[in-house]
Formats: C-alpha cells, sequence, structure tokens
C-alpha cells in the first residue's frame, strides 16, 4: 500500500517550507503567484489529496490567525437596512462570529453601480465577497474577477459561484408531515412577487435578456419550486393552491398584498384549512384577519417561514419552519476557503437542515 503524500513531502519536492505549502494549498497567507503555482503543480504530481470529500470545513480556533479571512459584503444602494431583518442580521451575525473567531474581517461597502466595485474597494488582500441579494449577472462576473463569490441565498442561477442556503425541499415535506398530522388536507399557500423592492437593485439594471437575472427578483424561488412539486405529488391525499400576487409599484406594500390575499381566500368556495405563508406577511395577515371576523388558529391555521417574536399578534406565536440563518453565516467562510484551495473545483451549494417550531397557530382538527 502507497504512502500518503503529506506537506511535507511537497516542501521537499518544491524547496519551501511546510508552512509555505500550507498556505500555498489552502490559498491565504503571503505567497506569491509562482510559488503557489510551483506548490499547486507539485503536489498534483505527487498525487496529494487536499480534501477526502467535496467539502471540508476548517476549525475556528480562537485567537488563531491560521484561517483569517478578510471579506466584503456589498450593501446596494448604500442602505445598511439592505443587510437587516432577522434574515440578513442573524446571517452577518453568523458570519462575524466565524471572523472574530479567526481574526478576519468583513468589509460592508455601499454599491448602487459597477463603477463604486472598484472605487470602494478595500486597498488590501480580499479573499472572498458575500452577496446577500441580487445582483445583475454582468456585476458578479465583475466580483469574480477579485476574489471568489458566495451567495448565502437559495436562488443560486450564476455559474461559478458558492452558495450556502437552507434545505428548502426538506422543509416543504417537514411542514406537510405536521399539517397532515394535525388533520389539514386543503392547504394554500400565499405568496408574492415583485418587480422593485427596497431589498433589490432597479430593474432597469438587470438585463432583462438574461435569464439568470430574469429570476433575480424571486428571493424564494426554491420554496416555491418545492411546493409545487409537493401539490403535483400530494394529490389523492392533499389538495394543494398556491397563489401568487403580483407588485409593480416602487416599494412592496404588504399591507396591500395582505389585503389581496384574504380578498382571494373569502372568494375560494371550499376554504382551506390552513394557510402557508410562503414570505413575510404573517405579523399584519393575523390583524387583518381578526379584522373580518377571522380568528387565527380557531377559524384558520397559520403557518409562516422564520417566525420571530415580531410574527404575533395579541401574544399569538406564529407555527412554522425555523431557519439555520447563523448557521449558514458560520459556513461562508469554510465555503470560501475551499474556493480558495481549489480555485478549478465545481461550484458547490451547501444546504442546512432546518427545524420545526411549534407556535400556537397550527389547530389540529
Amino acid at each position: 500500500m502507497s504512502k500518503s503524500v503529506t506537506l511535507k513531502d511537497i516542501a521537499e519536492e518544491a524547496g519551501v517550507g511546510v508552512i509555505t505549502v500550507s498556505r500555498a494549498l489552502r490559498g491565504i497567507g503571503r505567497v506569491s503567484d509562482e510559488t503557489r503555482a510551483r506548490i499547486l503543480k507539485t503536489a498534483s504530481r505527487m498525487g496529494y489529496t487536499r480534501s477526502k470529500g467535496v467539502f471540508k470545513g476548517a476549525p475556528a480556533k480562537p485567537g488563531s490567525n491560521e484561517h483569517k479571512l478578510t471579506l466584503v459584503m456589498p450593501a446596494f444602494m448604500g442602505d445598511m437596512k439592505r443587510i437587516s431583518g432577522p434574515f440578513g442580521e442573524e446571517i452577518t451575525q453568523g458570519l462575524q462570529e466565524r471572523l472574530e473567531a479567526t481574526g478576519g474581517e468583513l468589509h460592508i461597502i455601499p454599491v448602487s453601480k459597477p463603477e463604486d466595485i472598484t472605487e470602494r474597494w478595500p486597498r488590501k488582500k480580499v479573499h472572498g465577497v458575500i452577496l446577500r441579494h441580487s445582483l445583475p449577472a454582468a456585476w458578479i462576473e465583475i466580483l469574480k474577477n477579485y476574489a471568489p463569490v458566495v451567495y448565502p441565498v437559495a436562488q443560486n442561477t450564476h455559474l461559478g459561484v458558492d452558495s450556502v442556503n437552507y434545505d428548502e425541499e426538506k422543509s416543504t415535506s417537514i411542514m406537510l408531515r405536521h399539517l397532515l398530522d394535525a388533520g389539514h388536507t386543503n392547504i394554500l399557500c400565499l405568496g408574492y412577487i415583485y418587480h422593485r423592492a427596497d431589498t433589490h437593485l432597479p430593474s432597469s439594471l438587470f438585463d432583462a435578456d438574461n435569464p439568470c437575472d430574469r429570476q433575480a427578483h424571486l428571493f424564494y424561488a426554491r420554496r416555491l419550486g418545492a411546493w409545487n412539486v409537493a401539490k403535483e405529488t400530494m394529490r389523492g391525499l392533499a389538495n394543494i393552491q398556491i397563489k401568487l400576487f403580483r407588485s409593480s409599484a416602487e416599494n412592496v406594500d404588504l399591507d396591500i398584498l395582505r389585503e389581496k390575499a384574504l380578498d382571494y381566500y373569502e372568494k375560494l368556495e371550499n376554504k382551506p384549512t390552513a394557510v402557508v405563508l410562503l414570505t413575510s406577511l404573517a405579523t399584519g395577515f393575523m390583524e387583518k384577519a381578526s379584522g373580518r371576523g377571522l380568528q387565527v388558529p380557531h377559524d384558520l391555521s397559520l403557518l409562516t417561514y422564520q417566525p420571530d417574536k415580531g410574527d404575533s399578534w395579541n401574544g399569538m406565536d406564529v407555527s412554522g419552519i425555523r431557519l439555520p440563518t447563523i448557521e449558514v453565516g458560520r459556513a461562508i467562510p469554510e465555503v470560501i476557503e475551499r474556493r480558495l484551495a481549489l480555485p478549478d473545483a465545481r461550484a458547490i451549494s451547501l444546504d442546512f437542515e432546518c427545524t420545526w417550531h411549534q407556535g400556537k397557530t397550527l389547530k389540529k382538527l
């Protein structure tokens, strides 16, 4: 049985130190491009395998600089609200925790046009870019020239871009199981599609002829796709209806969309016993439903995604799927390190399993 190739073996063959080999293979640290290329070529020739699997996470040791990274996160239109909210704040929190443990840095830069990328780029080596919201495909290509790009969203249609997100298909299965266990077989899924929202750049900046750009504004596409699959596969066991409301306003007015959703529900002859809100409509939905004489969960069960303290009305804790946003943030540096170590590897999509939150808005029939 042949002996495994070690870092020491590569160092001796390439005429460098072991630490230099380690830095070159991980893509981190002060190693010239020429030396790194020579080490990679030597390692490949000697049959060295850097990871036994597709993804290998690096341990974050407090006080250690072994995995120190400098990352950039664009804040579109210079508005910090674009990375706030329960999703953005928690993902950023997890990312910051990981970076602090290894002495890394996160630079948040305002971006409203491609030129901003060059003008506001940190004057130091950047190891990766994190995109919290959709960007035109042309902008993505510019960013890829600077550093590896990671999309912590499900809607990643860009070639050569890694992503970290949630397992939407499994989440749908979890939610369906709880609905069926509670006796609900007539289910209505509600969501919305917008052409312009304050979490996106103007539609005019996106290429209407580019498939990636056309899909960029539906940030929960995988979730919607999972429910459409469930609608077909559950025929005979459950009746699942899906209704999306479009908004072309400059900013999405959630109150108007909630009213439209309730109007649609009231017009249905065969009333669903449970409503699944695919997007952030939960809090106001319960209040407006109450104004129409509908009490949750007595008259209608209500489920949503990422229920938190804000998703309650009169102390009613909303049932639904908890998204592992902090875990997603913590994993981003590991995905970037993989890309630095394996620059020519295929892009990966890393999905985290979600959990069920019982809440008080799912009634057992």
